[in-house]
């Protein structure tokens, strides 16, 4: 089946971040995007790309995450996204701050309430929406994307 979406809205980057490696892997995240704006190809439809926001929890485990990889991996993806898509950083969003927003122990989910607040300020930055309905949401379209490459390793072969 055809599919002609009028808007796409993608919300990926976080699982990029290596948290846990010394350096953010900058070569395989513009591979990654890539393969998804290669998977916009066909489709003149407006983009807006939802890049990860705060912590609260700088460093927690197990997955370490820190506002400071945070900033560097949004600015490597915004570099990488470029402009095919309306990049809306969670980094630059007013509305929240790492005091503003409340992960959960891993520091990496957020619980209900401040990934409603992460959404709302999200959507008033794409042009043309106001806000969905559960009915709309029920019935948006997903399109199954490119499956993502295993992260490469820091790890060094004996």
């Amino acid at each position: 089946k055809d599919i002609d979406p009028q808007m796409i809205v993608v919300a990926l980057g976080e699982n990029m971040g290596g948290y846990r490696q010394k350096v953010l892997q900058e070569k395989w995240i513009r591979s990654q995007v890539a393969g998804v704006l290669k998977s916009l190809e066909n489709t003149k439809a407006p983009c807006n790309w939802i890049l990860p926001t705060w912590t609260s929890r700088d460093g927690s485990s197990p997955y370490k995450k820190t506002n400071a990889r945070l900033i560097e991996l949004n600015a490597a993806m915004k570099d990488a996204i470029g402009q095919r898509c309306n990049v809306i950083s969670g980094t630059e969003l007013p509305e929240l701050t790492p005091e503003t927003v409340d992960t959960r122990g891993d520091g990496l989910h957020h619980t209900r309430k401040s990934g409603e607040l992460w959404a709302d300020a999200a959507l008033k930055r794409i042009p043309g929406v106001t806000a969905l309905s559960s009915m709309e949401r029920t019935r948006a379209t997903q399109v199954r994307l490119p499956v993502m490459q295993k992260k490469p390793s820091n790890k060094r072969r004996r």
